[in-house]
C-alpha cells in the first residue's frame, strides 16, 4: 500500500512525516552552520571575543545536525526495504 506521495514503509505507513522530520534537521543544520559563521566573522569587526566562541560553537553544532539530518534522511529511504 502506498502513502499519499508514493512513499510508504513495510506495514503500509507514510514516511512522509518522517522526511520532512530529517529535512528540516538538515536545515536547521546549514542555518546554524552559516549563522555561526557570520557571527565567528563579525567577532573581527567588535571588541569582545564572545561571538568568536558563540560563533564556534553554532558551526560545530550545525554541522552534527547536517550530519545527522543526512543519516536520517538514509534511514528514511532505506525503511521499508527488506
Amino acid at each position: 500500500m502506498r502513502g499519499p506521495c508514493g512513499a510508504s514503509n513495510a506495514k503500509g505507513r507514510s514516511s512522509t512525516p518522517l522526511a520532512i522530520t530529517a529535512l528540516v534537521i538538515y536545515l536547521l543544520g546549514g542555518l546554524a552552520t552559516f549563522g555561526g559563521l557570520a557571527l565567528s566573522i563579525r567577532r573581527w569587526f567588535t571588541v569582545g571575543p564572545s561571538g568568536l566562541a558563540s560563533g564556534i560553537l553554532m558551526v560545530v553544532a550545525g554541522i552534527v545536525l547536517s550530519m545527522l539530518g543526512v543519516l536520517f534522511m538514509r534511514i528514511v529511504r532505506n525503511r521499508g526495504r527488506r
